[in-house]
């Protein structure tokens, strides 16, 4: 049983476009473009809204290792 891997995985959000599965990439890299071409001299607040599940953390975790 030492050398068995274990059946579950850690709830880690990603940071790999490469490593995306499930299309969030191309959303999280426009999302991303578009951030930074933003012109804003006063601040800037953004929210992501979605279910639980939904890929917010893998969107956002995409986004900021661009």
């Amino acid at each position: 049983m030492q050398n068995q891997k274990p059946l579950f995985n850690t709830d880690k959000p990603l940071y790999d476009p490469q490593m995306d599965r499930l299309g969030y990439a191309p959303f999280a890299s426009a999302l991303a473009d578009s951030i930074a071409h933003i012109n804003s001299n006063s601040g800037l607040v953004l929210a992501l809204y979605g279910s639980w599940g939904s890929g917010k953390s893998i969107k956002i975790g995409i986004v900021t290792g661009k």
